[in-house]
């Protein structure tokens, strides 16, 4: 491994907790200072992959290992099979359909197409991103970050 390059797993198995980065957003909506649909789709969007690469974090840690060089690559697929397997196929649903809408789409409302296990093939839905989304991501988030927490 290259010189002061540090792997999840190695040392320190929450570097990548996103408790902080949700009471921030939470704490941002709450006080309307994310009102701007620029705001509101970056923090949908940062909720996900925070979430997302948390995970990751933990099963790394345990000793599962993705793609690359270093195993540390998972996939999105693999992500949405986990949360789902533990009950949580609404939320995760949720999140990662918004997440799509906000970074692979410029209109809002917009019809929104999954390619992403296990949701390919459902047909396109549509999406509207504003800051009810914003708090629906939070509160998705929180439920799957406690199941991360404790089953991951």
């Amino acid at each position: 491994m290259p010189e002061g390059l540090r792997r999840a797993g190695d040392r320190d198995q929450t570097r990548l907790g996103p408790q902080k980065l949700l009471s921030i957003i939470e704490d941002a909506v709450k006080s309307n200072y994310i009102v701007e649909e620029v705001l509101i789709r970056r923090a949908i969007s940062a909720i996900y992959f925070a979430l997302f690469n948390y995970w990751a974090e933990k099963r790394y840690g345990k000793g599962v290992r993705g793609k690359g060089i270093y195993g540390d690559a998972f996939s999105y697929a693999e992500f949405h099979r986990d949360v789902v397997s533990k009950g949580l196929e609404k939320e995760i649903l949720i999140l990662y359909l918004y997440r799509v809408a906000v970074d692979h789409y410029m209109l809002n409302p917009t019809y929104v197409t999954l390619m992403s296990s296990p949701w390919r093939g459902l047909p396109p839905m549509k999406v509207g991103i504003d800051i009810e989304k914003l708090r629906d991501a939070i509160d998705v988030a929180k439920r799957i970050l406690t199941t991360i927490e404790k089953n991951t």
